[in-house]
């Protein structure tokens, strides 16, 4: 988070199955849908870091094997994102997710 000039209280990294991630989705975002990750942020700011991350080893595992990059550098991609989001960065639009995966690859190289 040192790249971002956040400060790292807390995060709750949380390892579910496809089932809970689905089940939170669609309870807490409406979406009936599985994903890789879930990310709940608890901080009152954004340059202090709190907040809670679900991330669906099943999905991660899926698009390990569909994008080629291997499992364990798309679990880390994912953890990347979700703190990327607890840092203020959205990617609800082609813009923002274009920069959130620029992100992304930085901080992976």
């Amino acid at each position: 988070m040192q790249g971002e000039d956040c400060i790292l209280n807390e995060v709750i990294v949380n390892f579910v199955a496809d089932s809970k991630i689905k089940e939170l989705n669609k309870k807490y975002l409406k979406h009936n849908y599985f994903t890789d990750i879930i990310t709940f942020p608890y901080n009152s700011t954004q340059k202090s870091i709190e907040g809670e991350l679900f991330i669906s080893l099943d999905t991660v595992k899926k698009n390990g094997l569909f994008y080629g990059s291997g499992y364990k550098r798309e679990l880390k991609r994912v953890i990347i994102h979700g703190c990327l989001h607890l840092a203020g960065y959205s990617d609800g639009t082609k813009n923002q997710k274009e920069l959130i995966y620029n992100k992304e690859n930085s901080y992976l190289s």
